[in-house]
């Protein structure tokens, strides 16, 4: 009889623990684990950010020529754009409007702001001076004019692959005139890892007249 009164106290203890609110050893851990304060998604995100940005590809540099003086700076840009019409690629045209002159194929050119032969070369004049554009750059012989419209031979050739950007070098600059060097960066990631990176520099030279500035002396380094 006494036994039987110890087990039925201590089912009655075992069940009046189950049902208390007094959580186990072992359910103390598991709630100290819960309890953790976890990451938050701005934590984890930034965490991922941090790794991702760490083994991104670092962006291309741009080039920079914010050492030129303010007002040639639109106009060193334009002056690049038409140069390379002469050395780079050609403006927009229809090979299949095609005049042959001296055994020189030459196609009209579409570019909507060279609708006339008088428009581009008035382009030309407005950034380089008229010495320049005559014994430079339409002695060449790329461009004619048939009936008014400009028509051009130049063949586009692929820029330099391996240019990566350029900077102003050294700027020497006065009222009235300009001259500059543009260090230009190349990567051939096919040579040595300490031959890679070359380093050429390439002279400019631009003077203010009453319509501006215009270049005399002028490269292409791409």
């Amino acid at each position: 009889m006494y036994k039987k009164v110890l087990c039925a106290a201590f089912a009655a203890a075992l069940l009046f623990s189950a049902c208390s609110g007094k959580p186990s050893a072992s359910s103390s851990a598991a709630s100290s684990e819960a309890g953790k304060e976890a990451p938050s998604v701005a934590a984890s995100s930034a965490v991922f950010s941090s790794v991702s940005s760490s083994s991104a590809p670092t962006a291309e540099k741009q080039d920079d020529f914010s050492d030129l003086p303010q007002d040639l700076q639109p106009v060193f840009d334009k002056a690049r754009t038409l140069y390379d019409f002469f050395y780079l690629r050609a403006p927009e045209h229809d090979k299949a409007n095609t005049v042959t002159i001296n055994g020189q194929d030459f196609w009209l050119v579409t570019d909507a702001r060279f609708t006339t032969y008088e428009a581009f070369v008035n382009e030309l004049y407005s950034v380089f001076t008229a010495d320049f554009v005559d014994t430079e750059l339409l002695e060449s012989g790329l461009y004619e004019t048939i009936e008014g419209k400009l028509y051009t031979s130049v063949v586009d050739r692929t820029p330099n692959t391996t240019f990566h950007h350029a900077e102003i070098a050294t700027v020497q600059p006065s009222e009235t005139e300009v001259g500059f060097t543009v260090a230009a960066h190349y990567q051939d990631s096919d040579l040595p890892a300490a031959e890679q990176e070359n380093i050429k520099t390439f002279g400019f030279h631009a003077v203010k007249g009453e319509t501006g500035w215009q270049f005399d002396q002028f490269d292409i380094y791409r």
